[in-house]
């Protein structure tokens, strides 16, 4: 009969913890208007849209983040979302390695987002680009 229990506990705690992490990502969904400041210079704006992985459940998918060609993807925790190292498409440039993270505020229709590029440059060498970016929801 404990045993019972405890499966039943195990269960119900599961799925409480599942609609935390499910909450918390659904207000990063949507389309924003993205402006982007890289190294001190403003790019024009984009748009972009941030979707949910249909596998990893504390996951988003940004499409056409950085105009790259590649989704980039995101780990959610409360308010904020951390991009790991990832190599993405960009192009005629090549692969870029991008990292990094940001926050969505309170009102949740603002994400800033703080990324490292590394761009491939001569000789196999990367140069570093840091990338503020803002993307107001639609």
């Amino acid at each position: 009969m404990l045993v019972f229990f405890t499966v039943i506990f195990q269960i119900m705690t599961s799925c409480s913890e599942d609609k935390a992490i499910s909450s918390a990502r659904e207000k990063f969904l949507g389309n924003y208007r993205i402006t982007q400041i890289c190294d001190n210079v403003a790019n024009p704006s984009y748009f972009i849209s941030v979707s949910k992985s249909d596998v990893i459940l504390d996951q988003i998918i940004f499409h056409n983040l950085g105009t790259y060609e590649q989704p980039v993807t995101g780990t959610v925790s409360g308010d904020t979302v951390v991009i790991p190292s990832q190599d993405v498409s960009a192009g005629m440039i090549g692969d870029v390695t991008v990292s990094g993270g940001g926050k969505m505020n309170v009102a949740g229709d603002e994400i800033n987002l703080l990324l490292d590029v590394l761009v491939p440059g001569p000789n196999n060498t990367k140069t570093k680009s840091t990338c503020e970016i803002t993307g107001r929801k639609q």
